[in-house]
């Protein structure tokens, strides 16, 4: 009775488990952490668990995601230690190809659901982060930003974006 975007979410998080990948171990669960009980920063989200719930709720066309996603479970395997491999060596072109262009290029019927996987997010995301970079403070203000790699690579990433507002972005 789940909705196919929570079924979804469920088996890939299953998925993901018996290859032996814990979500607790992530790199925004890391900093989140440390930014927590290290230097008791305060934590700005640039979106609630409401909304990525929402996501999954309200995804359109969830039953061609909950198909392809099923049958995409094969390979799943390769495509992660492909994605970490490229993420390792920072390799964003090999990544945005494998994670965005092949994707679409195969299933071109998920533009809409990586639309809103993705780009609506990073457009969400991006509006958040020009916010905090037009605060006016009295001292210098550091802003520490975590987000999943696919939310900064190629045309429609968060990086892309904000260069294209005119903000200097660096890798560091």
């Amino acid at each position: 009775n789940l909705k196919p975007g929570i079924l979804v979410l469920t088996l890939s998080a299953i998925h993901a488990m018996k290859m032996g990948l814990d979500p607790q171990l992530g790199i925004d669960i890391h900093f989140l952490q440390k930014a927590i009980s290290q230097t008791g920063k305060e934590v700005i989200e640039l979106e609630t668990l409401e909304q990525q719930i929402s996501l999954f709720l309200d995804m359109p066309d969830a039953d061609l995601w909950l198909k392809e996603s099923l049958y995409s479970f094969d390979g799943a395997e390769l495509l992660i230690a492909d994605m970490v491999s490229y993420w390792k060596q920072g390799d964003e072109s090999q990544m945005n190809k494998l994670l965005f262009e092949d994707a679409i290029d195969q299933y071109p019927a998920f533009t809409e659901i990586y639309d809103r996987l993705f780009y609506e997010r990073n457009r969400r995301m991006t509006s958040k982060i020009e916010v905090m970079l037009k605060q006016k403070t009295a001292t210098k203000t550091f802003y520490f930003v975590v987000v999943g790699s696919g939310h900064l690579l190629g045309e429609e990433g968060i990086v892309n974006a904000l260069q294209e507002k005119g903000y200097e972005v660096k890798r560091l």
